[in-house]
């Protein structure tokens, strides 16, 4: 019996064939060339590598920046904790030479200060054993001196000294740039 090349059998055996060889060329031409919804998706998708490479890089490099700013403001914060406490320091220091020096002043006022008299526009006495001032000659008139008591002149240089410091704290931390 010959085969006919047009027989039943040999026709499914042809479609198997070419259709085998179909596939075969349509995976070839997709793995060569890509279909034709896929041509330039490789491109696309270099592209996309690359700016995600590129928004990795920019990632890090703000974390970096993001890390430089906040050390510097570390650092900022304590060079400035560091200077007001100096100047507290240094504050503290002028205050208690001021009222160590007090002492000194009441004794300078007590010195020269004048003796106290009965009424205004009298001639003052000599001045008593223990006190340092000397007596005044000539009659003093109304309003000339002002009578204060030793109280008031403790609390006067106590409150100068306060203020004395205050200020010149207030003035180095200006001088600092600490405060305007």
């Amino acid at each position: 019996m010959t085969l006919n090349p047009f027989s039943a059998v040999a026709a499914k055996i042809y479609a198997g064939l070419f259709g085998s060889a179909l596939a075969l060329t349509a995976i070839q031409t997709v793995r060569i060339n890509g279909l034709w919804f896929v041509v330039g998706l490789e491109g696309r998708l270099e592209v996309a590598r690359t700016n995600l490479r590129d928004e990795k890089l920019g990632r890090a490099d703000d974390r970096a920046d993001w890390a430089r700013q906040v050390a510097g403001a570390a650092a900022a914060k304590a060079a400035a904790e560091r200077t007001s406490k100096e100047i507290s320091i240094d504050a503290q220091a002028s205050q208690a030479a001021l009222l160590a020096d007090n002492a000194g002043l009441r004794d300078y006022i007590a010195a020269h200060r004048l003796p106290g008299t009965a009424g205004a526009g009298t001639a003052a006495s000599a001045g008593a054993p223990g006190d340092h001032a000397p007596g005044i000659s000539s009659p003093a008139s109304a309003g000339a001196f002002v009578a204060a008591t030793e109280a008031d002149l403790v609390t006067c240089d106590a409150d100068y000294a306060y203020a004395a410091g205050a200020f010149e704290f207030g003035q180095k931390l200006i001088s600092a740039g600490l405060v305007k």
